[in-house]
């Protein structure tokens, strides 16, 4: 394992403050021979020294740090697998409104046509009716005019058979 100035790294520990290592980093840094370049000033510093002290602070981060990024990451998953699962659910429930909505659809017109249905049923009986009672007229009708007619003969036959036998009873009579 890398030693830096003797130190070596304790994973999971506290054996060294971040901060005296991030301290440690920066006089790294300071101490590298500095030249300047169009761009800008530039260090040179040596990387051994830069990798075994970013090494050591790793190896220093507190359990509870990596507790929390650990929490965060698993805390980011679940808002993740919150918003699939409510995108999901809202789809579902879009669905289901629709499919409802449709059905709904069918249900009001299977009401109208039923009613339209109903309506037209409704007119073709008054309309029979109307032509069984102007039948049911038209037969009285006859039958009244031929029960007139008997009654016409009979009383015809009746006034026949009165005067034949007024006039026996008057022949009998002389």
């Amino acid at each position: 394992m890398p030693r830096l100035n003797g130190i070596l790294p304790q994973p999971g520990g506290t054996a060294m403050d971040l901060e005296e290592l991030l301290s440690r980093l920066e006089d790294v840094v300071e101490r590298g021979e500095r030249f300047w370049h169009l761009f800008g000033g530039r260090s040179v510093v040596k990387a051994d020294e830069v990798y075994d002290l970013l090494q050591t602070i790793r190896a220093n981060i507190p359990e509870e740090v990596r507790t929390v990024q650990q929490a965060t990451r698993d805390r980011e998953r679940l808002i993740q697998e919150a918003h699939d699962e409510r995108a999901k659910i809202i789809e579902a429930a879009r669905e289901q409104a629709e499919l409802l909505l449709s059905h709904d659809q069918q249900v009001v017109e299977a009401k109208r046509r039923a009613e339209q249905v109903l309506e037209e049923a409704r007119i073709e009986a008054d309309g029979i009716r109307a032509d069984a009672e102007r039948y049911a007229r038209q037969v009285i009708e006859k039958l009244a005019t031929y029960i007139q007619r008997i009654q016409a003969t009979v009383d015809k036959t009746r006034g026949m058979l009165r005067t034949e036998g007024e006039r026996e009873q008057t022949a009998d009579a002389h």
